[in-house]
């Protein structure tokens, strides 16, 4: 499964919004290998993703600063693998 083709024609500003990966699971790494397989990648595919690829600038920008990320592996991930 190759989430990050999916369709992402989802509203501009979601009244949900669901825990970034880092705070649902603080104890993962951002280099986890469930984020690309098994229960990991099915949350990550059909929750979290489609909601930060629905974000425009501006809503992804205060949602980071609600949740901020932790550290350089989770920016990585936010800035390159899961670029809207």
């Amino acid at each position: 499964m190759d989430c990050l083709s999916w369709n992402r024609s989802v509203p501009n500003q979601p009244s949900i919004q669901p825990e970034p990966p880092w705070v649902k699971v603080p104890d993962v790494e951002a280099s986890w290998a469930g984020w690309r397989q098994g229960a990991g990648e099915d949350w990550l595919c059909e929750v979290w993703l489609p909601f930060w690829h629905s974000l425009d600038e501006k809503g992804r920008r205060d949602y980071l600063e609600k949740y901020p990320v932790p550290d350089d592996d989770w920016q990585l991930q936010l800035d390159y693998f899961w670029k809207p």
